[in-house]
């Protein structure tokens, strides 16, 4: 069983007691491990991404940032993409 099988139970239990439940799904991303698979494979990976280019891993940090603030006060049991589409 995938965890985006168990979120909408969890989080269906769990907004009852005020605890928000997401899951962040990351798409490539541009850090030393990726970089480090070889620029042949980055290049073939990113030519995947609809959007042409791989996440800055500040592009993912803003959007759990987002999550876990007091800014987000409704959203959950979601799997939010951060890929560009893919």
């Amino acid at each position: 069983m995938y965890a985006s099988e168990l979120i909408p139970k969890a989080a269906k239990r769990w907004s009852e007691k005020g605890v928000l439940t997401n899951i962040v799904r990351i798409g490539v991303a541009n850090t030393e491990a990726f970089r480090a698979v070889g620029h042949e494979s980055v290049l073939s990976r990113t030519a995947l991404v609809p959007m042409k280019r791989i996440a800055e891993p500040d592009e993912i940090a803003k959007m759990i940032d987002w999550l876990i603030s007091e800014d987000n006060t409704f959203t959950t049991g979601q799997v939010i993409s951060v890929s560009g589409g893919e």
